[in-house]
């Protein structure tokens, strides 16, 4: 994504765009579980870094040098790249938070099987999205 907000061409801030949601691909939900943030669900980036790409493909044919096209890269630099990069940053660091806290979860999930007799596993399992 760091490339994409260094460009000025709207056709390679897509392409770049893109590889950014190929990276993102085998991420889903909220990784945040416990305490969810609604900007750091994974699906919400994607259908926002596809709304970029979108709009950058959108005025991409206009010519580099019209105030349309400038207006759209600038938009682009100073708007969405830095909210998208903030909410990914944001997105790896729960993820991170969940994967260091696992013991936890697994002690969470070993209670609630032997307090409950197994019911509590599947709605444990069912509540986070990986």
């Amino acid at each position: 994504m760091n490339l994409a907000g260094a460009t000025a061409n709207l056709d390679q801030i897509a392409s770049y765009l893109n590889i950014t949601l190929n990276y993102l691909a085998p991420f889903h939900g909220q990784p945040a579980w416990f305490y969810p943030q609604p900007g750091t669900d994974w699906d919400s980036i994607k259908s926002d870094i596809h709304l970029t790409i979108h709009l950058a493909l959108n005025v991409s044919n206009a010519t580099p040098e019209s105030y349309a096209y400038q207006q759209e890269v600038t938009n682009i630099h100073t708007n969405l790249i830095p909210n998208l990069q903030s909410r990914v940053g944001d997105a790896e660091s729960a993820y991170q938070s969940s994967i260091k806290t696992g013991a936890g979860q697994m002690f969470i999930a070993e209670f609630v099987i032997f307090g409950v007799g197994g019911v509590g596993l599947v709605v444990y399992a069912g509540t986070r999205d990986e």
